[in-house]
């Protein structure tokens, strides 16, 4: 066989029929291998190796073994490979069956040798399509893609510090997390996301890591790595036009990027956001710090200009971050995300394969420890996490359903009758808030928290609103009197009171868990 000849093998026990298909084809200059049954088209095959054929074109009535019975075995021996069914004349169940099996087409007797030819080379190139793309994703994995590889340059001394989940929604794709150590008690945690969830995510993702690995040896700021890589997605990769890639493996792309970099000695985080979903600090008594700065994502503007912002984590706790496949699926399952997560962090993958096979993304999520100091008893985890405006206290139900689902993710029938105070409290104090202190007006927004202590074996609930911001001492007074009266029917559910720096609401809900965690 010459190099510049596609190889195929014809098969028919009809001799003329297995001639004429021949023939026509050698002359369009193919390497043409001819069998007479299913048994001798095998051991050719298999002689020659089967990724030596380009294409499979068989008849399908044949002695013993038929040309559906090729079929199946090629399709077990190499799925690549492309197969032609040949048929009677309004034979279409026997074309059903073969397209179910995995034929790339049919042709009907007796034979059109123009629509012969065009079938066979929609063959030779599909199936060189299929291997490039085979090969790529083979040496994707073979570049230690996903967390296989990374887990071995994660930095080890804060390895206790991080917990993370990952689904990804195929073999191949772009979402990851590292941390990497710069200098002694200064680590950089990456978290990223490629558009897509293909070969070329995954080849994004791991060039970008390798990248940034390289030129933190070389003292560049996280600034400068960024800008790189965002000129490198808008100018080179946008423009690639290698012709050795198949066509389903473009290079242009974008990648959503959250650099944390945690100094332990100098007590500060500078973080810098490009297109990632906003990453939230989680302080000492588990309540949520939203961090809403951020950027494009890499490969949207060429020429964006980048600088890190800086965070005293002295207070924080915490820092959470997932996503937007996590968002996606919560929204999907009716559920808060925060309960999403705290489940997902907490459980093994089998456990949670139950809900996760109505995601339609990729889902990331990782916490970092920014107090490696902390005891059990200190660490609270925020389980409801809602921002409402004043105006949807009209659809209060909605959320309590919510949170009640979200609940019943973390402790299923455990909680018993303290489910319903909870819920009970957490609606009436939202509700308080909505249409005193917000009004009822969709600008005005109320914050309701749930934070959970498994030491303590305790929920928190938090609810603020906008008397926090009211300067007026008179009136703040006024307000916190009239919570204050509010609530009164609450005390019988729980230990609540009101915050007086935040003008808000407190209730403390302490469990009686019917039985353990399984």
């Amino acid at each position: 066989m010459k190099a510049n000849k596609a190889r195929i093998i014809v098969v028919d026990d009809d001799f003329a029929g297995l001639e004429f298909m021949s023939i026509s084809l050698e002359m369009l200059g193919l390497d043409v291998s001819k069998a007479c049954s299913v048994k001798e088209a095998k051991k050719i095959i298999e002689k020659s190796g089967i990724h030596t054929f380009e294409c499979v074109l068989t008849d399908f009535r044949m002695p013993e073994e038929s040309g559906l019975d090729l079929l199946e075995w090629v399709q077990l021996t190499d799925p690549a490979l492309s197969t032609i069914i040949i048929t009677a004349e309004g034979e279409k169940d026997l074309v059903q069956r073969s397209l179910r099996g995995g034929a790339l087409d049919f042709l009907e007797k007796p034979i059109n040798r123009k629509a012969l030819q065009e079938a066979i080379s929609n063959a030779i190139e599909t199936t060189r399509k299929k291997r490039a793309t085979a090969n790529i994703t083979q040496g994707v994995k073979e570049a230690g893609q996903y967390d296989q590889i990374f887990k071995a340059i994660r930095a080890r001394e804060v390895e206790h510090l991080l917990k993370y989940f990952f689904h990804p929604l195929s073999d191949v794709g772009g979402d990851f997390i590292n941390v990497l150590k710069i200098a002694e008690k200064k680590f950089l945690i990456l978290a990223g996301d490629v558009s897509g969830h293909d070969i070329r995510a995954a080849f994004v993702s791991a060039y970008f890591q390798g990248l940034a690995r390289g030129l933190l040896k070389k003292s560049a700021s996280i600034e400068e790595i960024v800008s790189y890589f965002n000129t490198i997605l808008n100018r080179e990769w946008a423009n690639s036009a290698d012709q050795d890639l198949p066509s389903t493996f473009p290079l242009s792309a974008s990648l959503c990027i959250l650099a944390s970099t945690v100094d332990f000695e100098a007590n500060t985080l500078q973080i810098l956001n490009c297109g990632f979903p906003e990453p939230f600090f989680i302080d000492k008594n588990g309540l949520i710090q939203p961090f809403k700065v951020g950027y494009p994502p890499l490969g949207w503007i060429e020429g964006e200009s980048y600088k890190e912002a800086s965070v005293d984590i002295h207070p924080l706790a915490y820092l959470l971050a997932a996503t937007d496949g996590l968002i996606e699926l919560a929204n999907n399952l009716q559920l808060n995300f925060m309960s999403l997560s705290y489940y997902l962090l907490n459980h093994s993958s089998e456990k949670a394969n139950s809900i996760l096979k109505v995601s339609t993304d990729d889902v990331l999520i990782f916490k970092f420890q920014l107090a490696p100091e902390l005891t059990k008893t200190e660490r609270y985890f925020p389980l409801v996490y809602e921002v409402i405006p004043g105006n949807e206290f009209q659809i209060i139900d909605f959320y309590q359903e919510k949170w009640e689902k979200s609940l019943k993710l973390i402790f299923e029938d455990r909680l018993g009758a303290k489910l319903d105070d909870i819920l009970h409290g957490a609606r009436e104090a939202a509700l308080l808030s909505l249409t005193l202190s917000c009004e009822k007006l969709q600008t005005k927004l109320c914050s309701l928290q749930m934070v959970y202590c498994e030491a303590l074996n305790n929920i928190t609930v938090y609810v603020r609103d906008p008397d926090a911001q009211i300067t007026d001492q008179a009136k703040r007074a006024e307000r916190i009197e009239a919570k204050r009266k509010a609530i009164a029917s609450l005390m019988e559910f729980s230990t609540c009171s009101i915050e007086e720096a935040y003008a808000s609401i407190k209730m403390e809900f302490q469990l009686d868990l019917l039985h353990q965690n399984t």
